[in-house]
């Protein structure tokens, strides 16, 4: 099932007000005071960019440049068929605990139109997993049954095989390093709720795990590198975080105003009357100008109070920003080259749009941009289990291939890179027809400055009644999101410190630095 979008936002605004609630009436004054004046910083009655006219070498025109994009898998990702073991034995332990209703044969006809029956794709051995070799789920390749040699000439197998994706093993939220017998007797602190939905979702996206916090790891970040975007003269400047799959506590921050898009780019706040048929056009037209200098006005006028001078600052901002990143995206088109299969992938439409803000991103002075785009679905139960995951790894895996391809045609592919995140694994064993929610999970990282055709962390045995088995083949995380998030913090130039600030539970774990980029 797909978590509805104002879902989203109704957790959101209820853990923000649960947050703010529990600080009291003080500190929210102090923060509606700091959010308005960064809001004022960044409006400009100037907002025309200076467009280059076309495609950017994005490395020579902006060589300091980077960009983190979050791929957000909402439902918790089933792990256990994203990376599969397929030495024999291996295999087999894998197969007995998923039993028949959720394995994958190991080998099969790459020309059968059940993907399911085509063969898994074989990565490895991979020397510091001892020697293992592993598997992908058939589905994240092409598998084009017209020609079986394209079988790994796309998708997620040829980042993989060209050395420009990694994967990050059974990392989850944790308190602190904990065994089985921790977890057990509760003697380490444990996720809050652990098996739900929205604190996971909050969890991973705060990475605030024993308790609540009111902002975001990308949001902490962006207070910190905000200053490092330093737009020309009349050039409105542009916030760090851009989310182009609506509100998500992931970009929250203290003081650095975020910005939310369309797949189909930036959106204008209107106050037009649109359902008046009994006026003409001219009258119409008439009254709309009308309202809409009256709502300009309304936003530009001076306020002391601190609610609506809040309320105003974010207008102006989202105002400018609309006609800035229009004015911007218009003058720095995508090549021809950079091509996405969109039809029917939203995800490929949301990524195709972040391709085009970094592609426009020198000419707004931009140095550092932090996106979030997610896919929903991944909560299966029942019988939906595998063709909803086959449609959902297939859209992945053309989404981020053909984006990786996009930033390899601006020569940006050292200067981005995308991540992947999840509420939650799901359980080895089933319940009769899917899965249920579990904890650590496996995770993709993408790039040109990825050290990529490596696992990091550690592959698990994976099999019922381990070391790593809460209970159902629930894996007990041995790596953790601060670890998974210092590592993509680092690469993005964020000092020890500052890491710190961010991820404050940081130094509970080693290493600090898992080395994926």
């Amino acid at each position: 099932m797909t978590p509805s979008r104002y879902s989203q936002t109704r957790r959101l605004f209820l853990k923000k007000s649960i947050a703010l609630g529990a600080a009291g009436m003080v500190p929210l004054v102090y923060q509606l005071e700091a959010m308005a004046a960064a809001a004022a910083q960044h409006v400009d009655s100037r907002v025309e960019p200076k467009a280059t006219h076309g495609a950017l070498d994005i490395a020579a025109a902006a060589p300091n440049y980077k960009a983190l994009v979050c791929l957000f898998m909402f439902g918790g990702n089933d792990n256990a068929n994203f990376v599969i073991p397929y030495d024999l034995a291996d295999y087999n332990t894998y197969a007995a605990a998923r039993s028949n209703v959720l394995a994958i044969p190991r080998t099969g006809d790459p020309t059968l139109a059940n993907v399911n029956l085509r063969g898994l794709i074989p990565i490895g051995p991979l020397a510091n997993q001892g020697n293992r070799t592993l598997a992908f789920h058939p589905n994240v390749g092409k598998n084009n049954i017209n020609d079986p040699s394209l079988f790994r000439s796309d998708g997620i197998p040829w980042l993989w095989d060209n050395g420009k994706l990694a994967l990050i093993g059974n990392v989850g939220a944790l308190g602190a390093p904990t065994t089985l017998s921790q977890y057990n007797n509760k003697t380490v602190p444990l996720p809050r709720n652990l098996f739900s939905h929205s604190d996971q979702q909050d969890v991973w996206m705060t990475n605030s795990v024993t308790s609540y916090s009111s902002t975001g790891v990308a949001g902490r970040i962006a207070d910190l590198v905000d200053s490092m975007n330093m737009p020309a003269a009349g050039v409105a400047k542009i916030a760090t975080c851009i989310s182009i799959a609506g509100p998500n506590a992931f970009q929250v921050s203290k003081t650095t105003p975020s910005y939310q898009m369309l797949s189909s780019g930036p959106q204008p706040l209107s106050a037009d009357y649109q359902y008046y048929p009994q006026y003409t056009n001219a009258a119409q037209n008439a009254l709309n100008a009308a309202v809409n200098g009256a709502y300009v006005e309304q936003y530009s006028r001076r306020r002391d109070n601190l609610l609506q001078a809040q309320w105003a600052g974010m207008m102006k901002y989202s105002q400018q920003t609309f006609a800035t990143l229009n004015s911007a995206l218009a003058g720095n088109p995508l090549p021809g080259a950079a091509t996405f299969r969109t039809g029917g992938n939203p995800l490929s439409q949301q990524l195709q749009m972040v391709a085009k803000m970094i592609n426009a991103s020198a000419p707004l002075g931009l140095a550092r941009q932090i996106f979030f785009v997610q896919i929903g679905g991944f909560d299966v139960h029942g019988s939906e289990f595998h063709p909803q995951n086959n449609a959902n790894w297939n859209h992945i895996s053309e989404a981020v291939y053909d984006f990786y391809h996009a930033m390899t045609t601006i020569n940006a592919a050292s200067q981005v890179t995308l991540f992947s995140a999840s509420d939650f694994g799901r359980t080895l064993d089933t319940n009769s027809s899917g899965t249920d929610h579990g904890w650590g999970g496996h995770h993709f990282v993408t790039g040109g400055a990825v050290a990529g055709q490596q696992m990091y962390g550690t592959f698990p045995v994976v099999a019922k009644g381990t070391q790593t088995d809460v209970t159902r083949g629930i894996l007990l995380p041995t790596t953790s999101t601060d670890q998974y998030y210092a590592t993509l913090a680092k690469w993005f130039g964020l000092s020890d410190s500052d890491i710190a600030t961010v991820l404050p539970n940081l130094a509970a774990f080693s290493p600090a630095n898992l080395g994926f980029i």
